[in-house]
């Protein structure tokens, strides 16, 4: 598991999860470059349980080598103060980049400045 935090955000609002995990975030705002059958983009939820009809997360397929998970917040979700992954089984992601869309809507990646390049996760 990995937690981006900005140091200066001290306040207690910017701490309440997005809702990814209690539903707040819909299914249809979840979107991947690939997903198999039982495993599509909206089971990326943290804790979501296993059933008859979900494997209990996303999983891309097997030859998509830039696989991409995309979350798109209401526009009142201005700022994100920490990002969270969880592995299922014997599946996880090792290392991923985030970006996100400026208010101009220009595309950028986030700098983590205590590392470079990909954030190196759940290894």
């Amino acid at each position: 598991m990995i937690f981006v935090v900005i140091p200066r955000i001290t306040s207690k609002a910017c701490q309440r999860p997005l809702g990814t995990e209690s539903r707040e975030i819909k299914a249809w705002q979840f979107e991947a470059s690939s997903e198999i059958k039982g495993a599509s983009a909206d089971q990326a939820r943290l804790n979501l349980e296993k059933s008859k009809k979900s494997s209990g997360a996303w999983i891309a397929k097997d030859d998509d080598n830039n696989a991409w998970l995309q979350v798109s917040f209401p526009r009142w979700f201005t700022l994100i103060t920490a990002v969270a992954t969880q592995g299922k089984e014997n599946q996880w992601v090792t290392k991923y980049k985030l970006q996100y869309w400026t208010r101009n809507l220009k595309v950028k990646y986030y700098k983590d400045p205590l590392q470079s390049g990909p954030f190196k996760v759940n290894s």
